[in-house]
């Protein structure tokens, strides 16, 4: 009796701990995923914030507006990208970029006289454009700030300086936004990632490196063996027959 108390102990105890061994690898896979995504979001962002000049924080926040409103990050980057440029045009001196700028009463320049931050044009510019009267006037200059993404954008643009500051508040404290910081932590990790798979790619391609020559000589001597045997003779008779 005593004994299959003990065995019945110890089975459960077996299968006690099975499950809490599968618990905690479902729970390590699960970490491993989060961290994986928000690294990844972090990275894309820090790379965003290269292409467009437009600071990770202000672009993780204006992520969360833009959604919201029915476009995706990748065409504010491309209005970010086609404004910035807008811009540079305008700082250089092109009549109708400055033109665009001094109709719609944006300024480009700060008191300095240096090209002001995107994000922040960004945002004089969608109060100037709700100030039009004609929704054909606005998308047109819409386009020619953003691009081909300016009309995708007007929804944005419509919630107005206040909505959009509201927005980006917003995504401030649902805890989706990202600094400068964070990003480079993000791309730190993932190059890490990269290369430690690269160095078990390269440890791979060692061990087989040093297996193949060996391994060949194996499976010609096999081919040998099987091609000299009787009973491939006999099989090739058979076969003949």
């Amino acid at each position: 009796k005593k004994s299959e108390d003990f065995s019945l102990t110890l089975g459960g105890l077996a299968k006690a701990g099975g499950i809490a061994a599968g618990a905690l690898a479902a729970f390590g896979a699960a970490i491993a995923v989060v961290i994986k995504t928000t690294a990844d979001a972090g990275d894309e962002l820090r790379d965003m914030a290269l292409r467009t000049g437009v600071s990770v924080t202000a672009l993780s926040e204006l992520k969360h507006a833009a959604e919201l409103s029915g476009a995706s990050i990748e065409e504010l980057e491309m209005g970010f990208r086609k404004l910035s440029a807008f811009m540079m045009n305008a700082n250089q001196g092109a009549s109708s970029a400055i033109s665009t700028f001094d109709t719609l009463g944006i300024k480009f320049k700060d008191a300095s006289g240096h090209l002001r931050a995107a994000d922040d044009v960004f945002m004089d510019a969608v109060d100037a454009l709700n100030s039009l009267s004609s929704e054909t006037e606005k998308a047109a200059f819409a386009q020619e700030l953003f691009g081909k993404s300016g009309t995708t954008l007007l929804p944005l643009i419509k919630e107005g300086k206040t909505g959009i500051a509201a927005l980006r508040e917003e995504a401030r404290k649902l805890g989706i936004t990202f600094t400068d910081l964070e990003a480079n932590q993000a791309d730190a990790f993932n190059d890490s990632m990269s290369r430690m798979t690269k160095a078990l790619l390269g440890l791979k391609n060692a061990i087989g490196k040093e297996l193949i020559p060996t391994f060949t000589i194996i499976l010609e001597k096999i081919t040998d063996f099987i091609t000299k045997s009787e009973s491939f003779a006999w099989a090739l008779d058979l076969m003949k027959d």
